[in-house]
């Protein structure tokens, strides 16, 4: 049983018509979630294949714990339509219609240490009246890191 989970952050979306070196893009990413301590588990992939034009999506689910009391989670869908691959300057590229959606969550007593009824009314108290400035400086560094993983992606996509 997992604990409470707030949402910090629902459909922030991302969408970009153009060329993208998947692997490159995917690479990027990885690079992201080890530079800000994120584990990525692959929760979906799926590809189909129409004439020369690929469709694709997958989804991540990142995780990262900044204490022994809350985690972070970071949703992350793909999408890919209408995708066909070129090769420009010897570099493999895909032209094609992309989506990038990201959900923030955060889970609050994510292992259950305070699940029993008696510790969870003190849990209460004791967030409702003295942990409230730390939950909201929690919150916030994974909004900032919410808002620096859209701002990486729109700069490889050069839509700033």
């Amino acid at each position: 049983m997992a604990g409470i989970t707030v949402v910090i952050s629902e459909g922030t979306e991302i969408n970009y018509e153009g060329a993208v070196n998947i692997p490159e893009f995917l690479k990027l990413l990885r690079s992201w979630m080890k530079k800000h301590d994120y584990d990525i588990t692959e929760k979906d992939y799926e590809t189909s294949a129409r004439g020369k034009l690929k469709t694709s999506r997958w989804r991540w689910e990142c995780d990262k714990k900044p204490d022994d009391f809350n985690k972070y989670l970071l949703k992350i869908k793909f999408g890919m339509a209408d995708g066909e691959e070129k090769t420009i300057d010897g570099e493999k590229v895909v032209f094609g219609k992309f989506r990038v959606a990201v959900d923030a969550e955060m889970e609050r007593d994510y292992d259950d240490k305070w699940k029993k009824p008696g510790q969870k009314f003190l849990r209460a108290m004791y967030d409702r009246f003295f942990q409230e400035e730390k939950e909201t400086k929690v919150s916030k560094r994974l909004k900032d890191d919410l808002k620096d993983l859209v701002n990486t992606i729109k700069q490889y996509l050069n839509l700033e």
